[in-house]
């Protein structure tokens, strides 16, 4: 299994703008909110709360 911080890259890249939004890509992030619940929540902090 991949360690949190592999999954919170995996998770960022994800996020990218320039990734195509697939059905593969809705699975991918199905997966963390799923699986990981925490990673998202943490990135989206991150994002709007830099510092």
């Amino acid at each position: 299994m991949a360690s949190d911080d592999e999954l919170a890259r995996i998770w960022y890249m994800l996020r990218s703008s320039w990734l195509p939004k697939t059905r593969q890509w809705m699975y991918m992030c199905a997966y963390f909110y799923i699986e990981r619940p925490m990673i998202p929540a943490v990135v989206f902090r991150l994002d709007n709360y830099p510092g």
